[in-house]
């Protein structure tokens, strides 16, 4: 099944539906139209409020494909069309206006006191100052323009919080995604390094036996196999994240390693000594640790380690293959 894109509710369908409840107010003009016009005005008025809708239709599609310049022009024609529709619907043109000064504000967010006031302005005198139309202050057409303008400016801002917040909550799922490849890396990288360097140690151990005619040899041999077939749980635990490293078992495990490599090592028993909250953090260094002293055991003697009360050094000293 294809993935789903997190962000598809901020820019899908679901908007456009929302934004598409701006065409009812085309439709009251039309109203006016019907009310105050007959004939070819009629005609002609209905063809504005038709227009009027394909326009806000192109410029809202201008408005999201990012293309300011086509947005302001279409948005234009939206305002001279209501500008051309006002002598024939009268007030009801403005419902037109609230449609043209809603989007301007909300896309210009730092003029929007500036545009909504000078919108609700002109619904206030133009009805009056006009005195065919014999009727007084467009109060009703006033607050819609300012209603409307702060509604559709209310949910643009929640509609820009809902993709910022699906757009953090896609970069956190990502990270978590980067950060567990990461883990996986890291662990497979210390893990492979560490077994792969046993089995060789051990493989050369085993052939070296072998050379001698000691039956040493096949134990060697066993030995490699049990540590192949163990690497391979421990490649599964690390993919799936269930690898759990102790400092015990990784000691254990250093110390057949150096064994193995003719290196007799000095190394404690008893882990008790150590905070347990700090064991797996020095399991790990021991098993970063462990193939490097038998890359480089270093002269008869040498030390290495990290020097804690209780903890002896861990010293090399050659040993015998049989």
């Amino acid at each position: 099944m294809p993935e789903r894109d997190p962000l598809r509710w901020a820019r899908g369908w679901r908007r456009l539906l929302l934004a598409s409840g701006m065409l009812i107010y085309p439709g009251v003009t039309a109203l006016g139209v019907d009310q105050f016009a007959s004939g070819d005005t009629a005609s002609a008025g209905y063809a504005m409020v038709v227009a009027s809708c394909v326009t806000y239709v192109l410029a809202g599609a201008a408005f999201v494909a990012g293309h300011r310049a086509r947005m302001w022009v279409l948005l234009g024609i939206t305002a001279a069309l209501f500008a051309a529709e006002l002598p024939i619907a009268r007030n009801y043109a403005f419902y037109l206006a609230a449609v043209v000064v809603s989007f301007a504000a909300m896309v210009r967010r730092r003029s929007m006191p500036l545009i909504i006031g000078g919108g609700a302005l002109a619904a206030l005198v133009v009805p009056w100052a006009v005195r065919p139309w014999q009727q007084g202050p467009g109060w009703v057409e006033a607050f819609m323009i300012v209603f409307t303008s702060l509604t559709v400016f209310g949910f643009s801002e929640i509609a820009n919080a809902n993709r910022a917040l699906l757009e953090a909550r896609a970069q956190v799922a990502h990270l978590a995604s980067e950060a567990e490849r990461a883990r996986i890396a890291r662990d497979l990288h210390d893990l492979l390094g560490h077994s792969l360097t046993v089995v060789a140690v051990k493989s050369g151990l085993a052939r070296r036996l072998a050379e001698s005619g000691s039956p040493r040899a096949w134990e060697e041999i066993a030995a490699v196999e049990g540590l192949s077939r163990q690497m391979l749980t421990d490649v599964r635990a690390a993919v799936s994240g269930y690898r759990e490293v102790t400092l015990a078992a990784e000691l254990a495990q250093g110390r057949e390693l150096l064994r193995a490599a003719g290196v007799v090592a000095d190394l404690p028993a008893a882990t008790d000594v150590v905070d347990a909250a700090r064991q797996e953090l020095f399991g790990w260094w021991c098993a970063r640790a462990s193939p490097m002293w038998c890359a480089t055991p270093g002269p008869p003697g040498a030390a290495y380690g990290c020097r804690r009360p209780g903890w002896r050094s861990v010293t090399t000293e050659p040993a015998s293959p049989a």
